[in-house]
């Protein structure tokens, strides 16, 4: 008789669990699924040695360089391109402190991203300085 009521007992748990957990599925959603890719790369680096800033003996106050990133170039990759995060890490190892402008322009030569960078003067120990700039929306255009 234990072992019949215990029996009965244990089906009528289990069915308890079986009604109880169940919920109508909509497997519709996955017509809604969207998948992108994240890229992530590096652009470019730059070095800037402490000659640079005295030129001929003559201290210079700026100079400039000139690259072009064929990435964005690209119209399949232009029209897909949600956010952009440019992360800096900069490190100076002058005596000197000094600003670091960077600008992307577009094929008219017209800026439409500009960052100035503070990189203030080696003191001792390490000394790098990172920085994180996130652009999104009509930004990137």
């Amino acid at each position: 008789m234990i072992v019949r009521s215990s029996n009965l007992f244990l089906v009528a748990l289990l069915s308890f669990f079986a009604y109880s957990c169940s919920s109508d599925l909509d497997f519709s959603q996955a017509n809604d699924l969207k998948i992108e890719p994240v890229i992530i790369t590096n652009l470019g680096s730059f070095e800037i040695d402490s000659k640079d800033f005295a030129g001929s003996g003559i201290q210079q106050t700026s100079f400039s360089e000139e690259t072009t990133i064929e990435l964005f170039n690209d119209s399949f990759f232009r029209r897909r391109l949600k956010k952009v995060e440019l992360y800096f890490e900069l490190s100076n190892t002058i005596n000197r402190a000094y600003v670091v402008g960077l600008s992307f322009l577009n094929k008219n030569d017209d800026i439409v991203y500009s960052q100035s960078l503070s990189i203030p003067a080696y003191i001792f120990g390490e000394n790098k300085i990172p920085i994180t700039d996130i652009i999104v929306g009509s930004s990137l255009e």
